[in-house]
């Protein structure tokens, strides 16, 4: 064995051995009390003390959404993001509703969860889902092929199923309750397939579940359709509901006869329909192929998909330009950012170099996010003859999690700059203001004198500049007709609550900030905050506190403003906070006036929105008269001077006239 191996062995060994060694040696001198490190009877003290750890759950264990059970394989799983996945199906579920098809691409998939729900309760024609870590191939078999062969033996063993067949006979089908499909089909796939369980934490975090879920996996694997795509090094692998890739030895014949037949062939004879629009089969396909080169070869290919779904990690953008492209006209994409720091202005070269907004730290910095994804695809869309427009939008705690949904439609070159500008907030008033494009040199805080320009400002006022934040997306963050009907469709399916079911060990962990909402109660929330006369920003409580005598209570606000006259709402970002289209110092008028707080400063109700006094006003009225009578002496001198000149250019002249005669 050579001597650097030989050393790293003992050093390994060495390690493994060290928390044996340490309490041997703990328990020898303890009893001495002589050369006992402190550190090590600290460390084995707390040790004693602490409770035993919870003994790790097995990979491969079946987790449950919504009916739809899956497993996270070696791929991380966070029950708060669940949220976001219902939202997803109920949009493609609203899209096959109204379009009578639905092919999804789901280009960073992790382990395909959304993909299974997409399949089973969207009813989905295709669903392909990519992942570029191959250590997800299992999960991402497991989890495509569980959902396809449950629907499979629902519509078998039921007349009233899900099979896409049925779903297009008529494009104006109702998409019936997920719920109910997954429970007949619970019995059939659990004597079907070795990978099936029942969906109980019990029989779903046992080793042997864990086992039998990869090998069903392996087994679907090897069954599987190996179809060549253009563009894309490797193999396709391909399953759909008719059947004929149940079995290994059929994949065998199967795929052997496909390597031997031009890719042009082979999406004629083994994808019967999917290439032609037709909805008669439900597809699945996984791939491990870098998301822009699997996006640019569905481009090339001109297959155009109803949903590209990209959920991407930080703030890498370079994909959004490919997804654009792979879309149908009329279509959606489904875009994320996770990067809090972009968000929050605390990066705003980064913000700039991806979504080319530079973001300040402003008040509502989480609903900075939102807008920076949707003007960022907005802007990109409008370089390629698209328009975009956002039919919902969701913040997350966790994480951050950005995720917005919008639908790409044929439009004319360039941005409407009625909702894509700048917005400007002033730190001494609190108050936020919409930018445009033609008013940037005029971005001033409201609290000043109206003024057109500063030069017809008094010198004497300073008027104080906004901190501009932009460009973003300053329209509405969500689609109230779109929203609606998800809302329809999530009560004709009953979902409510969590998607999480209780007793489960992935419950969402909430906390003093993560308090998520129930699905109902955050749909109609969206459809409040769907108003276009909201601004873009929330106003927070923790800012009106700093100017009143106490906390306000935000529902006694907003029933206040609406009595005013003014729109309020909740806001899904911020629960501390609220929307209106009253800006903050009318919310503290009312807040004074209506609600009975008082004002910090003077505590006398009635001066707290008098920026501008009577006796502000008689000094400024004071300070213009000096000014004019400083002018008119200014313009009496000028006058003086310019008679001077005059003078002295005649004087030159008749010298110059002189000299000439001379």
């Amino acid at each position: 064995m050579p001597m650097h191996l030989h050393v790293l062995h003992q050093h390994q060994a060495h390690g493994r051995h060290l928390n044996q060694s340490n309490r041997r040696r703990t328990s020898s001198n303890s009893s001495c009390g002589i050369g006992t490190p402190r550190r090590l009877l600290v460390v084995s003290a707390a040790a004693a003390a602490a409770p035993a750890a919870p003994a790790a759950r097995p990979k491969y264990e079946l987790v449950t959404e919504r009916g739809v059970e899956f497993t996270p394989g070696t791929a991380f799983y966070r029950a708060e993001s669940a949220q976001g996945r219902d939202l997803a199906v109920l949009a493609a579920a609203v899209y096959r509703q109204q379009h009578g098809r639905l092919r999804v691409l789901d280009v960073m998939s992790g382990s395909g969860m959304r993909g299974a729900r997409y399949l089973t309760q969207a009813h989905a024609d295709l669903v392909w889902c990519n992942d570029y870590d191959t250590r997800n191939n299992l999960a991402l078999v497991f989890n495509l092929v569980h959902a396809l062969e449950g629907l499979r033996s629902s519509s078998s063993s039921s007349n009233v199923g899900s099979s896409s067949s049925s779903c297009a006979s008529s494009s104006s089908d109702v998409v019936q309750d997920p719920n109910q499909e997954q429970q007949q089909a619970a019995t059939a796939v659990q004597g079907a397939e070795p990978g099936s369980s029942n969906s109980s934490s019990s029989s779903s975090s046992s080793s042997s579940g864990s086992s039998s879920n990869i090998g069903a996996a392996q087994q679907w694997l090897a069954a599987a359709e190996r179809v060549q795509y253009p563009g894309i090094r490797g193999d396709v692998l391909q399953w759909h509901s008719g059947g004929s890739n149940s079995s290994s030895s059929s994949s065998s014949s199967s795929s052997s006869s496909t390597k031997q037949q031009p890719p042009q062939q082979q999406q004629q004879q083994q994808q019967p329909g999917i290439f032609e629009g037709s909805t008669q089969l439900q597809c699945c396909r996984v791939t491990h192929v870098e998301a822009n080169r699997l996006l640019a070869s569905t481009y090339l290919a001109e297959d155009y998909f109803d949903l590209v779904d990209v959920d991407s990690f930080g703030s890498d953008s370079s994909h959004l330009a490919a997804a654009l492209q792979a879309v149908k006209y009329g279509g959606l994409i489904y875009l994320t950012s996770t990067d809090g720091f972009c968000s929050g202005g605390k990066r705003p070269q980064r913000s700039l170099a991806a979504y080319g907004a530079y973001l300040r730290a402003l008040p509502h910095a989480n609903e900075q996010g939102l807008r920076m994804l949707i003007g960022a695809a907005v802007k990109e869309g409008a370089a390629r003859g698209l328009s975009l427009k956002p039919l919902f939008s969701l913040y997350s705690y966790h994480g951050p999690v950005f995720r917005v949904m919008l639908r790409v439609e044929r439009g004319s070159e360039g941005v409407d700059t009625s909702s894509y500008g700048w917005v400007g907030h002033c730190y001494l008033h609190g108050e936020n203001r919409r930018v445009g494009w033609k008013r940037l040199s005029q971005a001033w805080c409201r609290c000043q004198p109206a003024t057109d320009s500063v030069a017809a400002a008094p010198s004497t006022s300073k008027p104080t500049p906004l901190v501009l934040s932009g460009p973003m997306w300053t329209g509405p963050l969500h689609d109230a007709g779109f929203v609606g009907s998800m809302s329809s469709l999530a009560q004709q399916w009953g979902w409510s609550g969590s998607a999480v079911p209780k007793g489960s060990p992935h419950m969402v962990r909430q906390s003093k900030n993560n308090r998520q909402r129930p699905l109902e109660v955050l749909l109609g929330l969206l459809a409040e905050e769907s108003d276009p006369a909201l601004p873009p920003w929330f106003t927070c409580i923790d800012t009106l506190a700093q100017h009143l005598n106490t906390t306000p209570s935000r529902d006694k606000l907003i029933a206040a403003l609406r009595q005013r006259g003014y729109t309020a709402c909740l806001c899904h970002v911020e629960n501390r906070a609220l929307r209106t289209n009253a800006t903050t110092q009318q919310v503290l008028q009312v807040a004074v006036e209506d609600c009975g707080y008082q004002h910090r400063s003077t505590g006398v109700p009635q001066v707290l929105l008098q920026h501008h006094t009577v006796e502000d006003e008689q000094q400024q009225q004071q300070q213009q008269q000096q000014q004019q009578a400083g002018t008119a002496s200014l313009a009496g001198e000028g006058s003086l001077q310019v008679s001077s000149g005059s003078m002295g250019m005649a004087t030159g002249s008749a010298l110059q006239d002189g000299a000439a005669a001379a």
